[in-house]
């Protein structure tokens, strides 16, 4: 690998990870409350495995 493409792929990373942050906090103030922390329920996916239940 030339030191040009070096430098490219390091920009490049660099460049998305400053646009992904910056991205992010624009746009957290205009999600709900809870947004960041919900997840569908355990079922919603047909194929996955039933839960596992706990002994009594």
């Amino acid at each position: 690998m030339s030191s040009v493409n070096l430098f490219r792929a390091l920009g490049g990373s660099l460049g998305v990870a400053v646009f992904g942050s910056k991205f992010s906090r624009a746009v957290q103030p205009a999600l709900p409350a809870g947004a960041q922390a919900t997840r569908p329920p355990y079922s919603t996916c047909p194929s996955a495995p039933t839960p596992p239940t706990s002994p009594q």
